[in-house]
């Protein structure tokens, strides 16, 4: 029995508002259907089609299909894991295992889709969330419609089409709403990348009240990464020895534990959200109070990337605040952390390369220009790789550095043409 399945019970029995209980009903016991829906018992076709019925579900929406034997249904929960652990080669090597043996299969499009979204590969991962979509809605597997928008939001607005983002988050509500419970991560997930586009557009309004609502909607928990990495691990070993069961029961155990470590970043993630448009808005008390609270609850867990959001919006406040020797160190600190671009931090060197030239500070200012160039260029941010490409070539001049002020200038004028 996969525990794939238990989820989808559970899902579709919460869509219809039901308890164990009551979905359990002259077919078997609560606790029967409590061990289901963890995984832990193993219903046969027969009763599976029972609960579908007493589920308004189609006949077979819950049932194994012929080509779904063991060992794929065990390899899609090994590949669910290393993609939510951050293990892209081996999820890759699996999934294109297992794409030969069922190419029509809704799980595996879902999850290449996802391995291909963070890949940064954002027209092949939409075509397989939208092969996704059509067998989900075919098949009355209506659980993955909410994360499949979100995702198709997110390859969106990666290319800065907030619009078209913001519609397909807004079906992503809908559909969770409709189907599932209203509270829980992946809606908190979907509010912050809805309040981000909003940020975008410059509705700051609506950007601040989606970022409350995910700060609702998340919870703390303890840091339990380590543990999910190792039962990982764990996992793929037992796969390949051919012990597909329990490679199955490691792999969903994996997912669980790192689930408690993400409840607790994604709480801090909707948080420095909030701290950025305080920020953005000149409420540097908001912004001050909710920065000590999420370094408070971040000691522990936060990863390199978390550390660097937090020290950027850290230079911000120091910035507004007219600390801004303490602003350049805090954004120099940055530069040894998480190496992945991302928009606010572009922005944030831009800021620091401006104060360290006022500052004279020429050398530093030439270093925040120089990321903040590289940054907005592998985002695809060309306005702010211009602003800052032109600010490089004054730095050089005024440093004595002409000829690399002209490499510079030549360097704008061919990604101009671009």
């Amino acid at each position: 029995m996969s525990s794939l399945i238990g989820q989808r019970i559970r899902e579709l029995r919460i869509a219809r508002g039901m308890s164990q209980t009551q979905l359990a009903k002259g077919i078997v016991t609560p606790s029967m259907i409590s061990q289901i829906e963890a995984g832990k018992a193993h219903p046969s076709n027969a009763l599976l089609k029972k609960l579908a019925k007493r589920l308004e579900a189609p006949e077979d929406a819950l049932t194994i299909a012929p080509s779904q034997d063991e060992a794929i249904i065990a390899r899609m929960e090994v590949v669910n894991s290393c993609l939510t652990l951050g293990r892209l080669d081996e999820a890759e090597e699996l999934i294109n295992e297992a794409m030969d043996l069922s190419s029509e299969n809704l799980e595996f499009h879902y999850l290449k889709g996802k391995l291909l979204l963070i890949k940064k590969m954002y027209p092949e991962a939409y075509v397989e969330f939208e092969t996704a979509l059509k067998l989900s809605r075919e098949q009355g597997r209506f659980e993955y419609l909410p994360e499949l928008y979100l995702f198709e939001g997110d390859t969106y607005q990666e290319v800065g089409d907030y619009d078209t983002a913001i519609h397909l988050y807004d079906q992503a509500l809908r559909h969770l709403h409709k189907h599932m419970e209203k509270s829980g991560l992946l809606e908190a997930r979907i509010s912050m990348r809805m309040s981000e586009a909003k940020q975008a557009l410059g509705e700051e309004t609506e950007a601040r009240r989606y970022a409350e609502r995910a700060g609702e909607r998340v919870a703390l928990g303890e840091r339990s990464k380590m543990l999910a990495q190792e039962q990982l691990s764990r996992a793929i070993e037992t796969l390949s020895h051919g012990n597909d069961g329990e490679a199955k029961r490691l792999a969903s155990e994996a997912r669980s534990l790192f689930d408690v470590f993400h409840w607790l970043e994604s709480s801090i993630e909707a948080e420095l959200i909030l701290v950025r448009q305080a920020l953005e808005q000149g409420d540097i008390d908001y912004a001050r109070e909710h920065l000590f609270s999420c370094e408070t609850r971040s000691t522990t867990f936060a990863d390199e990337c978390l550390r660097s959001r937090m020290l950027y919006l850290e230079s911000e406040l120091a910035f507004q605040q007219g600390e801004e020797e303490h602003g350049l160190t805090l954004l120099e600190q940055t530069l040894t952390l998480c190496t992945s671009p991302n928009d606010d931090r572009s922005k944030a060197y831009l800021r620091g390369a401006i104060v360290a030239e006022k500052l004279k500070n020429y050398d530093l200012a030439i270093t925040f220009a120089d990321a903040a160039y590289s940054e907005s260029l592998q985002l695809n941010q060309f306005v702010m790789a211009a602003d800052a490409s032109k600010m490089l070539a004054r730095l050089y001049r005024d440093s004595g550095q002409v000829e690399r002020a002209e490499k510079s200038l030549r360097a704008l004028e061919a990604n101009c043409r671009v």
